[in-house]
Parts: structure tokens; C-alpha cells; sequence
């Protein structure tokens, strides 16, 4: 995933589909972390952890726009998200 770029970009229609692949993006990052910790090299797993705090602020700050919040407020997955 390119870093910067956010799910709900107010250009185009999300699908269910985009959602879960986004999800399943960070869970598997988040695994990846916590096996790297597990094993000892936590370096790897700390920088692993900022990064997807980052890219999560970046998403969350990008939601709560208001061109972002009008665009999809009919999205129930966005609502959810």
C-alpha cells in the first residue's frame, strides 16, 4: 500500500470489497508486528507499529473531513468504517 493513500478519497464509489481488503491490510500488518516482537526483533516490530499508527491517523483525519463526510454519508460502510 502507498503511503498517503486513504480509502475513501472523495473520487470514487468504495465497495464492501475495498473496505475488507483495507482491513485485512492492517491486520495482517499488525500480525506481521507482533511476530517480529515475538521473536525478539523489536526494532522491526516498533517501526511496523508507528507505521500503522500513522497510516491510521492519516485515515481518521481524512474521514472526519467535511467534503470527505458529505461524500460518503450515504455509504454504510462508511459509516461503519
Amino acid at each position: 500500500m502507498k503511503k498517503g493513500m486513504v480509502l475513501y478519497d472523495g473520487k470514487h464509489k468504495v465497495s464492501e470489497q475495498e473496505v475488507l481488503e483495507k482491513v485485512r491490510y492492517f491486520y495482517n500488518r499488525a500480525n506481521q508486528g507482533m511476530e517480529y516482537w515475538s521473536q525478539g526483533d523489536k526494532r522491526v516490530a516498533l517501526n511496523l507499529a508507528k507505521e500503522l499508527r500513522n497510516a491510521l491517523r492519516y485515515e481518521y483525519k481524512n474521514n472526519y473531513l467535511k467534503r470527505i463526510e458529505q461524500a460518503y454519508e450515504d455509504d454504510h460502510n462508511f459509516i461503519n468504517f
